[in-house]
């Protein structure tokens, strides 16, 4: 079943003593997938598939409002989840539904310094 699973695995994740900040995000990201899947009627692990994955992705992005950054950031924490399924031979690899998940392209901007940006920075540090 998926919540044994993902107790199993939080456990595991503390026993290697990640950060409490990274622990946290990994809780709270596996039990609202696990929620979805369950709203589904899906409990078993071995029931998921890559549409699953995708279809709680779109839900995160349409539902929850969640940006690129956010959903790339909870598709880590699924995949790391399903490695470690793979790892501990509770799945193989063929049925890893993440393995053919791509991540969202992100916009990043990068703020560009304008002339008079250089220009203050260089004349405030002239100044007695």
């Amino acid at each position: 079943m998926i919540k044994f699973a993902v107790k199993e695995f939080i456990e595991d994740r503390e026993l290697k003593n990640i950060s409490q900040y990274t622990l946290d995000r990994y809780t709270r990201t596996l039990n609202e997938f696990q929620q979805f899947a369950a709203e589904d009627e899906i409990l078993n692990v071995e029931d998921l598939t890559g549409n699953t994955i995708k279809k709680y992705l779109l839900y995160c992005q349409n539902e929850k409002g969640n940006n690129p950054t956010t959903k790339n950031s909870k598709l880590r924490v699924l995949k790391s989840f399903f490695n470690y399924l793979v790892e501990c031979e509770y799945i193989t690899e063929k049925q890893n539904p993440c393995k053919k998940v791509n991540y969202a392209k992100e916009d990043i901007k990068i703020e560009v310094f304008q002339p008079y940006h250089i220009k203050r920075a260089f004349c405030s540090n002239l100044r007695p």
